[in-house]
């Protein structure tokens, strides 16, 4: 089947560029033909994108090597001048530059940027987030924030100005809730999960923490487990942490004790624990379970071997423990499921209404391998 010839209305090369007669042989040829080239596009650009001389044809009028001219057209592509399409379909970009793709909206994501140093979910999440998006004709935009933005008014400032149709954000502190109503008030549509059962700002998806730790309970007690110790910092930035998982094991008549201690105090005082079959530690923090791994990693895995222990905020990961077998139970979040359901609810108009959120809930993951854990990073 012959290819449907390309319709050009553009003049011919020799009234274009009227008296050349060839390059020197002394003259830089690829430089002198990209500054005639792109005087040419110039004068030749209207409105809407138009079909441009094909390569050959060029190599032919001027003289040059089609290595030269393809080298050409791809700076000329680089500065949005030219569209390079298979064949010799090239264009000439209109003033007017439109994109290829009909794109539903831009999403705004603000990202903390402590997730990338503190735990293994979010960045696997993020990169699921914004390829679903992408498949439903979003553009993702990633706007990363420090913890020490969350009560400035320069957050908010910089989440508007990047001209967002939505704003998607994951399990935002209580101190975000001005940041994002301001936005909302803004005309941006506001979507958002929270982990918190009580929040200032109404929430269309929640992430049920209890469920998962439930289960963690009723599989203690039929284990024998009669008291767990929860182990938090003892300068927590989040002093709710430490009193989540309590309930769901009080509720099954296991006895909660605090155990508060910073990263040299705990190994001190694990020294001197008897392990017990009967009792249980709970670690309620991730940031601080993985700076004791770091700190003393086989301290810990020494510890997870002598004591059922409890990891709430998901596998902690360490290149040590990787191809060993180092056994906890651990709570897992259904965060592939999140960044699938939402960007199709949005792109459905499914978005749950805020005083009927669709709840998505964590599991228990007994006997976990932290051997086996991955991290992206």
């Amino acid at each position: 089947m012959s290819r449907k010839p390309i319709v050009r209305q553009l003049p011919d090369l020799d009234s274009l560029f009227e008296g050349f007669h060839g390059f020197r042989e002394e003259e830089n040829k690829r430089s002198l033909l990209e500054e005639r080239l792109r005087h040419a596009i110039h004068a030749l650009r209207r409105e809407e994108s138009r079909p441009f001389y094909a390569m050959r044809e060029v190599a032919d009028f001027f003289g040059v090597s089609l290595k030269t001219v393809a080298m050409v057209f791809r700076r000329l592509q680089q500065d949005g001048l030219l569209t390079i399409m298979r064949g010799s379909q090239t264009r000439i970009e209109g003033k007017q530059k439109r994109s290829r793709h009909n794109i539903k909206g831009v999403v705004g994501i603000p990202v903390p940027l402590a997730s990338f140093i503190i735990g293994n979910h979010p960045r696997g999440f993020y990169i699921q987030l914004e390829e679903h998006f992408r498949q439903r004709g979003y553009v993702a935009d990633f706007i990363f924030y420090r913890a020490d933005e969350a009560s400035h008014s320069s957050l908010t400032e910089r989440l508007l100005r990047h001209g967002l149709d939505i704003l998607f954000w994951l399990c935002p502190t209580r101190t975000m809730s001005d940041v994002m109503l301001t936005v909302q008030d803004s005309g941006v549509r506001v979507v958002s999960v929270s982990n918190r059962s009580r929040h200032s700002m109404p929430h269309q998806y929640r992430l049920d923490l209890d469920c998962g730790t439930r289960e963690a309970a009723a599989g203690w007690k039929a284990a024998g487990i009669r008291e767990i110790l929860v182990v938090s910092p003892a300068r927590s930035r989040d002093t709710r942490q430490m009193h989540e998982p309590v309930p769901a094991f009080e509720a099954v008549s296991i006895r909660a004790h605090p155990f508060h201690c910073e990263p040299g105090e705990f190994f001190e005082r694990a020294a001197a624990l008897v392990p017990r079959a009967d009792t249980g530690f709970v670690f309620v923090e991730h940031e601080q379970y993985e700076i004791l791994c770091n700190h003393d990693w086989r301290s810990m895995e020494a510890f997870f071997r002598q004591h059922r222990c409890l990891l709430t905020q998901g596998p902690v990961y360490h290149s040590a423990f990787t191809g060993r077998r180092v056994e906890i139970d651990t709570i897992d979040y259904p965060m592939e499921i999140m960044a699938e359901r939402i960007p199709a609810d949005i792109a459905q108009e499914k978005v749950p209404a805020q005083e009927n959120p669709h709840f998505f809930r964590t599991r228990w993951l007994p006997a976990m391998n932290l051997g086996e854990v991955l991290r992206e990073l």
